[in-house]
């Protein structure tokens, strides 16, 4: 064609070094990526029906430990309610027992101070002439003795004092007070001896007190001379 260079095949055989400034095809192919190698996977093995009761036991026997470590953890709990419980009930018992306890004895000893009076009135005489009858002979050696009684009581101890068989040193005198009808005041030279139902009374009272089952009481004249015939 006109215009351009036209280059006959023996002319480029005949040239023995190549032109340099022109790319040839050999140039591109050194630099091009190798192609990666493509590994071809075997295709998974079928499920056999074995898989399927293998896997089928598994799933089982994992819901089985998910299921009793749940029902073990329901069971801890359900004792540990039942032991706090058990542990307030008892506690709750205990408390209430005492209380009852506490309100027996109270009531006991409420109605034994209460009764303690009319003991006096029916079975003082008894009782002193009893503490009159042992006291006295240990007081033979002493020149003079000096009984207080009540009212009702002195003439009852000036029979047994004549009806006891005694050598006595002094003398003994026995002289009506106002006093309970099971309470005596015995004076010698050297000591003295009562038996006081008002102090007996008061010191239970105080006793209680002590623990908190009732208040003291105030034994005064007045209330002494209540429980005197």
């Amino acid at each position: 064609m006109d215009g351009m260079l036209h280059l006959e095949p023996q002319a480029l055989s005949a040239q023995a070094e190549p032109l340099f400034g022109i790319l040839y095809a050999e140039d591109f192919d050194d630099d091009a990526p190798t192609p990666p190698d493509i590994v071809v996977e075997p295709a998974p093995r079928p499920l056999t029906e074995a898989d399927l009761d293998t896997a089928a036991l598994a799933a089982v026997a994992r819901a089985r430990t998910a299921w009793q470590g749940e029902i073990e953890q329901q069971r801890q709990q359900a004792l540990t309610v039942i032991a706090e419980l058990l542990a307030a009930q008892r506690e709750h018992a205990a408390r209430e027992a005492a209380t009852l306890a506490e309100a027996t004895v109270t009531t006991l000893l409420a109605m034994l101070s209460s009764a303690l009076p009319h003991f006096c009135r029916e079975h003082g005489a008894k009782e002193a002439r009893a503490l009159f009858n042992q006291l006295l002979p240990n007081l033979r050696s002493e020149p003079r003795v000096t009984i207080r009684a009540h009212p009702a009581l002195a003439p009852i101890l000036e029979q047994d004092l004549g009806e006891l068989d005694l050598e006595l040193a002094g003398t003994v005198t026995i002289t009506p007070a106002q006093l309970e009808p099971g309470d005596l005041r015995v004076a010698w030279e050297n000591g003295s001896l009562k038996r006081d139902t008002g102090a007996i009374l008061a010191a239970m009272q105080d006793a209680l007190a002590q623990f908190g089952l009732t208040a003291p009481i105030q034994i005064t004249p007045e209330r002494r001379m209540a429980h005197a015939e």
